[in-house]
């Protein structure tokens, strides 16, 4: 499934303002999949956060909207 094809998916379900900003939006569509599950699983926990923008093979724009929302 496209990136496009699952924004559309969401959106028919629930308006996609209910989860995302237009910038966390733009930044999670551009992931791949394997990439979003593990940008969702860093959400778990501030450990978790925390391991995720560590590692250094986790995209930047990914990582800069999760160091933002722990201000």
């Amino acid at each position: 499934m496209s990136e496009n094809d699952l924004l559309l998916e969401l959106q028919q379900k629930e308006p996609l303002e209910n989860f995302f900003t237009p910038e966390e939006a733009e930044v999670f569509f551009s992931l791949s999949s394997e990439q979003q599950q593990r940008y969702l699983d860093a959400c778990a926990s501030p450990e978790s956060v925390q391991a995720y923008l560590d590692n250094p093979d986790e995209p930047q724009s990914a990582k800069q909207l999760l160091s933002d929302g722990q201000r």
